[in-house]
């Protein structure tokens, strides 16, 4: 008997510190009124109350001892990344350590990447994220877009106000070169190649692989597939579109090819995806 594959929630929210990280999540820590040492990465952080610590669930977090678990003004809210660029697609682009970040965990799985946010004068993060405590443990109607909308709220304000105060140990920034070459892709209907970017940057051919590398910090077959994969996403949750003719428009020979590379990229089938989306309402 086929059993039905469970949908992962799109958020995940706990006041407990320490445990196991889910790999296909992205993170975000609020230090509480006691602020305190946090290891991630074999990198002792010290916070202040209020600090954000955004790190990528390939990464473990631990506090400095068990007692900080009792510290019930922290708080760890998950957040899956595969969502990411439907919900805060338009953020992903931005110039800012932020939007950086969050690009690098949407489109590369098992990315390890951490920032640490600056935010002890700021009450707006802390407020927004008890209001999400408070919708996750309502159970009301339309719960999921309140979520969703307060989350685009809390990552548009940190973008806003906070996308340039941040601390990062782990260097592999994507330039704003990278950028470009991932909206190059997109508006080229995917039939960009690393002989066009030779050409449009004047360097050698057999440089182009290198240098995309070098300012996005991916090969040019992972950021054709995050590029397509972007795409897919957003028409599947905003387009009446059918899968044949998404397929064509992000660049797959058949369909079948395409719902092959979706369901192993997200688990679901492009179908599958788009129900969830409109059962989440």
């Amino acid at each position: 008997m086929k059993t039905e594959k469970k949908q992962k929630p799109t958020f995940i929210l706990s006041r407990k510190l320490h445990g196991p990280t889910q790999p296909d999540y992205l993170y975000l820590y609020l230090a509480g009124t006691g602020g305190g040492d946090v290891c991630i990465h074999e990198s002792r952080l010290c916070l202040a109350p209020g600090d954000i610590l955004l790190f990528s669930g390939a990464l473990a977090l631990k506090t400095e001892d068990s007692a900080s678990d009792s510290r019930t003004d922290s708080r760890l809210l998950g957040f899956l990344s595969e969502r990411a660029d439907e919900h805060i697609g338009p953020l992903l682009f931005e110039q800012n350590d932020i939007s950086r970040f969050l690009f690098r965990n949407s489109y590369v799985y098992h990315y390890e990447d951490y920032l640490v946010i600056s935010a002890k004068d700021d009450p707006v993060p802390r407020e927004i994220i008890d209001s999400m405590e408070t919708e996750l443990a309502a159970q009301r109607p339309y719960r999921t877009d309140m979520l969703i909308h307060l989350f685009c709220i809390l990552m548009t304000h940190l973008v806003r106000e906070h996308g340039e105060h941040c601390q990062r140990e782990i260097p592999a920034p994507i330039s704003e070169e990278g950028y470009r070459i991932f909206t190059d892709i997109i508006n080229s209907d995917f039939r960009l190649t690393l002989s066009h970017i030779a050409s449009s940057c004047h360097i050698a051919p057999s440089y182009a692989s290198r240098y995309v590398r070098q300012h996005t910090g991916l090969s040019f077959s992972a950021l054709l597939s995050g590029a397509r994969d972007y795409v897919a996403c957003l028409m599947l949750t905003t387009t009446p579109k059918s899968i044949r003719s998404i397929a064509a428009q992000v660049g797959y020979d058949t369909p079948e090819n395409f719902v092959r590379a979706f369901k192993k990229k997200h688990g679901v089938t492009p179908s599958e995806y788009r129900s969830h989306g409109r059962d989440a309402r």
